[in-house]
């Protein structure tokens, strides 16, 4: 199969709401504490179409997303693999932020840095190559744009994703135990590659 990659545009929300849906299910059912209940309110909120195209509407982010070149979306394909940054003035100094409520302070140094925020594809995707394709393609964003470095966080138990990760050069710098509401507990990998 031959894959498009391209910008994601608010009238791809639906499609990248189906994409989220399947890819982070898969991802995180395993987890401590991920309960139907848990991925039935995060559907309904966070990967809701409507937020979806809100967020697709920001500056901060850059989505690029990867449909089959014989099916796409307009014509009622689906995406098969979807990539996402948080540009650095849309971070805080302590770490990425949706909302970042104040200005960072004068010597945050974190202002080349880009955050990739999510990268999933379809199950059926996956070892296709198109992984490389879409996090090669947004490197190539990030460097346009003068950044230096990437980080990113991973479920410390998603074996897969640390070995594309250190691959395509990421290093592990710390990790952190995630616990929302006591409910869904994980530990997160920060990882960071030098875009030099």
């Amino acid at each position: 199969m031959g894959y498009t990659i391209r910008p994601s545009h608010p009238s791809d929300a639906a499609a990248l709401s189906d994409l989220l849906r399947e890819s982070f299910y898969t991802a995180f059912r395993d987890v401590e504490g991920a309960t139907e209940e848990f991925f039935t309110t995060y559907f309904k909120t966070t990967l809701a179409p409507d937020n979806l195209r809100k967020v697709l509407e920001d500056d901060k982010w850059t989505f690029l997303v990867a449909e089959d070149e014989a099916e796409p979306v307009e014509r009622g394909g689906k995406l098969e693999g979807m990539i996402q940054i948080l540009h650095p003035q849309s971070q805080t100094p302590e770490g990425p932020s949706r909302s970042p409520s104040e200005d960072p302070p004068e010597d945050f140094s974190l202002s080349r840095q880009a955050h990739l925020s999510r990268f999933y594809l379809l199950p059926s995707a996956q070892g296709s190559g198109l992984a490389t394709k879409l996090f090669n393609a947004m490197l190539e964003i990030c460097r346009d744009r003068g950044y230096t470095t990437m980080e990113l966080d991973v479920l410390s138990t998603n074996y897969r994703g640390i070995r594309f990760y250190e691959k395509m050069g990421f290093k592990k710098v710390k990790e952190v135990h995630n616990e929302n509401d006591g409910k869904f507990k994980r530990v997160d990998w920060i990882m960071v590659k030098d875009l030099e």
